[in-house]
C-alpha cells in the first residue's frame, strides 16, 4: 500500500474512528482491509500493513493504542449546521 506520512490512502480507509486519552490528547484511528494507522496527537503516526478485515485491523490497531496510552474514551461526533444567507 502506498502511504502518505504513515496515513492510509482515503479509498483504503473503511473505518475510523477518534478517540481522547486520559489527558485528553486526541487519537485517531483508521483502518482497512490492507492495515491499519494510528494518527497520535503530536501528529505522528504508527501503522502495519496486514491482510485482513477492516474490523480485525482496526482491533489490532486500538489494542496497540490502548496497550500504549491506557483507557480511551470514543468521541461522538457533532453536528453542526451551517446557513448561509445568499442575496
Amino acid at each position: 500500500m502506498k502511504r502518505m506520512f504513515g496515513m492510509m490512502p482515503r479509498d483504503e480507509v473503511k473505518k475510523t474512528k477518534r478517540f481522547t486519552d486520559q489527558f485528553g490528547m486526541h487519537i485517531t484511528i483508521e483502518a482497512g482491509p490492507h492495515g491499519w494507522s494510528i494518527l497520535w496527537a503530536d501528529l505522528s503516526t504508527t501503522y502495519e500493513d496486514i491482510d485482513a478485515s477492516t474490523e480485525e485491523n482496526f482491533k489490532s490497531a486500538y489494542d496497540y493504542t490502548v496497550d500504549r496510552v491506557g483507557e480511551l474514551e470514543e468521541e461522538k461526533a457533532s453536528r453542526k449546521i451551517c446557513v448561509m444567507k445568499v442575496g
